[in-house]
């Protein structure tokens, strides 16, 4: 083999660029030529439009080794650059030692020091193969970046639905002026920080490895570097400033209003339902107690302690548009009253709320002194009293109660399933219910991702 090796045919494909086809040459010491990223952006730089003006690159070769102990690899790596003559091509050796050296030249000398000789007939060791890296365009173009998937699919829809710029109105007032000690980091970013809390029930320090280790949440929150992301800390004491001024209920109250103007909410009727989360049960802590705010209840025959999420949704579109936070024990046609409008002329809701209409502080008539319609599901033990065609027709009764009150679980369904947001880790019912606020402010802008008109 002669010393100087000659890079295989450059070919032209267009009438303005060429593609050169660089042969990986692997020896036995597992060398590896990679074309450095910012060497070709030199090189496009002093690209030529003329086509005659294509050579071939020469390169010096190890004159000290074997030939006869190298082979020919037959990964390739195909680049479309237009090359200009007297080109000058950076080429990376990387040994297994670690080390190398890099030499700019027209003929690019490359050094490297072998790593140690095989001892595996002397020490009757295996040999523990190096992976070989092939080459490939992501070199050139950040592919992993520019590539799709289900993650980035939905922070992309959920980043169209937020009103950034009214959310940051609400907050702008309590957050920090910045007049002394270090500038503050960038309020947009700590906001969308939180709202990835929310849509992926993260903790303050999880939040912060995430967005590090994850492309989809680095891009969502505007960041290229570890150094703009902030701490655990940090961001745990930015949600102490949005728990203390009650910004939940804000940013919850801002999603209401917007949904009425796009006309999703008639207000003509209200289903009624209520949600378990747990919270933690262990005492291990400094008072050597549970929450004391939480409380356990007993549903069927498992016990429960935390609290209890109330929610009205409109009967129509199936949104929420009002919310309250219990303890666990609290019985849910307690809540009625808390959860209308005054607007409605008819209440849904399942078996629990039996009995609703007739409590003292019951509404009964409307703001326009309409009456009001209590549509509760009856029990199924109920239904086995009747037999024949009244069983059949109270059956269809409840069948199309049911089929209006169904429009409540599909916002526990996102709560609970998408979000993922099962059980607290906050301690008090303060907290949590501007936790929840947030939460089904998101949750009401994803079920109405496909009737909005985003911009």
């Amino acid at each position: 083999m002669s010393e100087k090796l000659k890079v295989r045919n450059a070919f032209p494909v267009g009438l303005y660029n060429a593609t050169i086809r660089l042969s990986t040459i692997m020896c036995t010491y597992s060398l590896h030529l990679i074309v450095i990223k910012q060497a070709l952006h030199a090189t496009i730089d002093r690209i030529t439009e003329k086509r005659n003006e294509i050579k071939t690159i020469p390169c010096t070769w190890f004159p000290k080794y074997n030939t006869r102990n190298m082979s020919i690899v037959t990964n390739r790596l195909v680049m479309d650059v237009m090359v200009q003559k007297k080109t000058l091509i950076f080429l990376y050796t990387v040994g297994r030692t670690g080390k190398y050296t890099l030499t700019p030249h027209s003929q690019t000398q490359i050094k490297a020091i072998p790593h140690k000789e095989r001892t595996t007939k002397r020490t009757k060791k295996g040999y523990n193969k190096e992976v070989k890296k092939q080459l490939t365009m992501s070199l050139i173009s950040d592919e992993l970046g520019q590539a799709s998937t289900k993650k980035k699919e939905f922070l992309g829809i959920m980043e169209k639905l937020i009103p950034w710029s009214e959310w940051v109105g609400i907050v702008q007032p309590h957050y920090y002026e910045g007049e002394r000690g270090n500038k503050p980091y960038d309020l947009e970013l700590m906001l969308r920080i939180y709202v990835l809390q929310h849509l992926y029930n993260l903790a303050d320090d999880a939040a912060r490895n995430e967005i590090i280790d994850s492309r989809a949440f680095s891009q969502f929150c505007g960041v290229d570097s570890s150094n703009q992301v902030p701490d655990g800390d940090t961001i745990g004491r930015f949600r102490h400033i949005l728990e203390r001024n009650q910004l939940g209920e804000a940013f919850f109250t801002n999603v209401v209003e917007s949904l009425q103007k796009c006309n999703l909410m008639l207000k003509k009727g209200t289903i009624v339902d209520s949600t378990l989360i747990a919270a933690p049960s262990s005492t291990k802590n400094k008072e050597k107690q549970r929450d004391p705010e939480a409380h356990s209840v007993k549903k069927g025959n498992q016990w429960y302690f935390g609290y209890k999420e109330h929610i009205g949704v409109d009967a129509d579109s199936g949104l929420v548009h009002t919310l309250e936070t219990t303890a666990a024990n609290v019985h849910d046609s307690n809540m009625v009253v808390e959860l209308l409008q005054g607007t409605e002329e008819d209440v849904y809701g399942d078996s629990g709320y039996l009995g609703a209409e007739k409590k003292d502080d019951a509404i009964l008539v409307n703001n326009e002194g309409k009456p009001i319609r209590y549509q509760i599901n009856k029990r199924p033990s109920q239904l086995k009293k009747a037999s024949g065609e009244k069983f059949e027709l109270l059956k269809a009764i409840e069948h199309a109660k049911s089929s209006v009150r169904s429009k409540v679980e599909h916002v526990f369904c996102v709560i609970k399933r998408i979000f993922h947001f099962c059980k607290t880790r906050f301690r008090g019912r303060e907290k949590l219910h501007q936790h929840c606020c947030t939460l089904f402010a998101l949750a009401n802008l994803y079920l109405a991702r496909n009737r909005m008109k985003v911009a």
